[in-house]
């Protein structure tokens, strides 16, 4: 991720980064949730972001796991009240100002 931030930067493109949700159905103690998490954390961490957009945070229940209410079903994909949740974490006047820069 720093090679590709470094090579936007280089050409004057800023970074847009969302954080990766968790998945309906994984175990909070599985090896992909620990990596989901620490790619989290390291974006949250991350110098090289003009912006972030926390999809994790605006779709994650209390218990770590993702809000059933967006869940499609299959515990994999969100339902369409899930995805306008992600859009409206977009901070879209935000946005227009990272990119014009």
């Amino acid at each position: 991720m720093r090679h590709v931030a470094r090579a936007a930067h280089r050409r004057g493109i800023p970074l847009v980064v969302s954080t990766l949700i968790p998945r309906a159905d994984a175990h909070l103690r599985s090896s992909a949730e620990r990596q989901r998490r620490i790619v989290n954390r390291e974006l949250h961490r991350a110098r090289w972001v003009n912006l972030l957009v926390d999809f994790d945070r605006a779709v994650r229940a209390p218990d770590g796991g993702w809000n059933p209410t967006y869940d499609s079903g299959d515990q994999v994909h969100l339902n369409p009240a899930g995805y306008r949740v992600l859009a409206r974490t977009v901070p879209i006047a935000l946005l227009d100002r990272t990119i014009t820069r």
